[in-house]
């Protein structure tokens, strides 16, 4: 068989029978998420996830399936309590915000909901030793408010502790602090933060919080195979996805659809693989959730081939609308050429120019190299997310088989074109000059992606 075969719409026709009749992705959602349930960067339970997708890779015939190792802080949690004291007493249910400093304060409570990060230092003396209620990340105007500049802030300004108000109704979400916080910071629901400062607008209400969870240093792992022909390839197109999640739940949604995505979409690639004309590296990353730990170590560490990687293409939170939309970042270019490529073998996606700041690929687009993820452009992202009701029941088989689907028709061409790929490299100049354009230099760093 030839390269240009594989172009052709009986060979994606192919793949996507493949991907739509596969047992594995159900099977492989399953295990992890009831024989290996939560998966905590640093945790046994994500040594043990990577070695049951190690063995899934090598069985459709991925090479050189190996782990990388990841030095990082783990979390261990703790209870966490939030009550008022006067002039009713209630408790809330609560989550510590990862990275938050222990211990227990008492102090009246502000609620700061309405405040971007810069107006909480409006507040004046009345923030000294209060305990200030704020949204999470969240966008004003055209402008991203990362969730720890407001605790950073309101912790400079001298809060002893700050209550986070979840965008889901019922759940308090749980979330981590990309530049640590010596106070405690806990997660409230949507809804009892409401109530909560409801009672804060008609009277002064005192409040306890406690909170015990701390990190400790630890070792995970990157799970890293390879899919390309018997003579090594000069380029490399990374497909790739976090493996790690928080402690709440076996966090389907985020992102076992991902890392189930990547695994289905290779395994449909895999029976081609001699005749690509560049290798396809797939990554299962650790510690996203902690601040995209994983993929900054992996760029570090393979600094000396980083001009071979041409392209990167990351699944985090997929559900039905990701399978219509795909987000490519910083390279005008590429976005044509996957454009044309989906057209032409039958996927109506909406493939867009657009900055975007939420996940692993980010380490590798700050590398100059051209980037992707799947994107919904119709709602949010499900509530679920970072919450206990993030589990199996809420992924619908026929969601994720329809983005992999996309991810291995796009990846198709790209791998077995003979052509080179509009994705060139950008140098550290260009880099600054596009940071710059989306007024992006504060939000990167404050979500640790930069120093």
């Amino acid at each position: 068989m030839n390269r240009q075969a594989f172009d052709t719409y009986e060979a994606n026709q192919e793949m996507t029978s493949a991907i739509n009749a596969s047992p594995h992705g159900e099977g492989l959602m399953k295990s992890l998420c009831r024989e290996v349930g939560t998966r905590p960067s640093g945790s046994p339970a994500m040594g043990q996830a990577a070695e049951l997708l190690a063995e899934q890779w090598r069985g459709f015939g991925a090479a050189n399936v190996h782990t990388e190792p990841v030095s990082l802080n783990a979390w261990d949690e703790a209870d966490s309590r939030v009550e008022i004291l006067s002039p009713v007493q209630r408790s809330y249910t609560s989550v510590q915000c990862v990275y938050s400093g222990s211990g227990t304060v008492t102090g009246q409570i502000i609620d700061a909901r309405d405040l971007g990060s810069e107006e909480l230092g409006t507040l004046g003396e009345d923030i000294r030793g209060a305990i200030v209620l704020v949204k999470g990340h969240e966008i004003s105007g055209s402008k991203f408010e990362p969730m720890s500049k407001k605790v950073s802030l309101a912790e400079k300004a001298g809060a002893s502790a700050v209550l986070l108000a979840s965008r889901h109704p019922e759940l308090p979400a749980i979330e981590c602090l990309s530049r640590p916080a010596s106070i405690p910071v806990i997660g409230l629901s949507g809804n009892d933060a409401s109530e909560l400062a409801a009672i804060v607008g008609e009277q002064t209400v005192q409040a306890r919080i406690r909170a015990g969870g701390h990190s400790r240093e630890a070792t995970c792992v990157n799970l890293v195979g390879e899919l390309g022909p018997d003579k090594a390839a000069d380029e490399i197109i990374i497909l790739s996805a976090h493996l790690d999640c928080y402690y709440l739940a076996p966090c389907a949604f985020d992102n076992l659809t991902g890392v189930v995505a990547l695994t289905e979409a290779a395994r449909a690639l895999a029976p081609y693989k001699k005749s690509f004309a560049r290798t396809l590296r797939i990554i299962a990353y650790t510690g996203e959730e902690y601040g995209f730990l994983g993929s900054k170590e992996y760029v570090r560490a393979h600094a000396d081939e980083l001009d071979r990687i041409r392209f990167v293409l990351n699944l985090d939170g997929l559900f039905d609308d990701t399978a219509r939309g795909l987000a490519v970042m910083w390279a005008p270019q590429m976005r044509d050429y996957i454009d044309c490529a989906l057209q032409d073998l039958g996927s109506d996606v909406d493939v867009r120019n657009l900055f975007c700041m939420s996940s692993d690929y980010l380490p590798f687009m700050l590398q100059g190299i051209p980037a992707a993820r799947p994107a919904s452009y119709i709602g949010p992202y499900p509530t679920c997310s970072h919450t206990v009701e993030d589990t199996e029941d809420k992924v619908l088989t026929e969601s994720l088989q329809a983005n992999a689907i996309v991810c291995a028709r796009a990846l198709l061409r790209m791998l077995t074109d003979p052509q080179p790929l509009p994705s060139n490299r950008k140098t550290p100049q260009e880099i600054r000059e596009l940071i710059e354009q989306e007024d992006a230099q504060d939000a990167l760093w404050w979500a640790g992606v930069i120093e």
